[in-house]
């Protein structure tokens, strides 16, 4: 129970931190330079991705599972003294309206209640009234949140950017991606471990290719859809992303280990192009109900208001 308690404040942690980090890289060096800060903090984000399991690994294999948590105390503080000391503090002046709570809480019933149902309908059983119950509860709270969120001045989230299509397909296309990216490596990872019966530090180090690929495949893709267009990039990326998860369907227990870890490189690298499918949303010339991007400081783009974190310049 502590470490589902403590697990919570560590997710709520990283939820505020995460949508921070692109506008304080524009208020550091400018919004002429977001699709390179992009890149970099993609690049950096899939590096760590890349470290995390085979530190993790290591730490399963060689010492006790508390360090897994210990390990971020020292990068949490180190990072905290490089916040102070090199950025800036920025504030939305022009930001109106008061914090919408009851959207927030709608959408965190909402979302609590489908994915407790779909982590545990294999437990309890998908027909129990506990699972039911959940889902029930989910479905409700979504249909409450997207009726609040219409009528609300200041809305959690702008459900008036879904009237675009251009950017409703992609939000839907990218979590078809990150679908596709997420599930069948959590899948690879357990079918190291059972199947083959590789330690967690192995099965860790079969899976980093994954996030070193994105690392290196990221700022390929900020250059080719700067020079070209965002679209054949992201297409390319799709391409990649489909035909490597086809590839993975035939692995077997015979597969030898190099030909699954060249699979895991195509699925990064196609996720990696992929990732900048945001930079074909400033090619929308019909978003006249988005705000400018001068009009706001960087801090407002990603933040509790859940706005998008690329909006088009005339």
């Amino acid at each position: 129970m502590y470490l589902l308690v403590f697990r919570s404040f560590q997710g709520l942690g990283g939820a505020i931190i995460t949508p921070l980090v692109l506008p304080m890289g524009v208020e550091l060096f400018g919004k002429q330079h977001m699709s390179k800060i992009a890149a970099i903090v993609g690049a950096i984000t899939a590096l760590a991705a890349a470290g995390g399991p085979a530190a993790g690994g290591f730490i399963l294999e060689y010492m006790s599972w508390h360090w897994i948590f210990g390990l971020n105390v020292p990068i949490g503080l180190i990072s905290l003294l490089l916040v102070l000391l090199f950025t800036k503090e920025s504030f939305d002046e022009t930001l109106v309206g008061h914090f919408d709570i009851s959207g927030m809480l709608f959408l965190t019933i909402s979302l609590t209640g489908i994915t407790f149902g779909l982590l545990e309908g294999r437990e309890y059983g998908w027909t129990s009234t506990l699972i039911l119950s959940s889902f029930l509860a989910g479905i409700i709270g979504l249909i409450a949140f997207i009726l609040i969120e219409l009528k609300v001045s200041s809305p959690f989230v702008e459900l008036n950017l879904f009237r675009e299509k251009t950017f409703t397909s992609s939000c839907i296309i990218y979590f078809a991606t990150g679908f596709a990216l997420v599930a069948p490596a959590v899948i690879f990872n357990y079918y190291l471990q059972n199947v083959f019966n590789y330690d967690a530090l192995h099965a860790a180090l079969m899976i980093i290719p994954v996030s070193l690929a994105i690392a290196m495949t990221m700022p390929l893709a900020t250059r080719l859809s700067d020079k070209i267009s965002a679209i054949p990039v992201n297409l390319i990326g799709m391409l990649l992303i489909a035909g490597s998860l086809l590839l993975f369907s035939f692995i077997t227990t015979t597969t030898p280990k190099r030909v699954m870890i060249v699979f895991s490189i195509i699925v990064g690298s196609g996720f990696g192009f992929f990732c900048f499918f945001r930079q074909a949303l400033t090619k929308i010339k019909n978003w006249h109900w988005l705000w400018y991007y001068e009009c706001f400081p960087p801090n407002w783009y990603l933040s509790g208001n859940c706005r998008i974190s690329y909006c088009p310049q005339y």
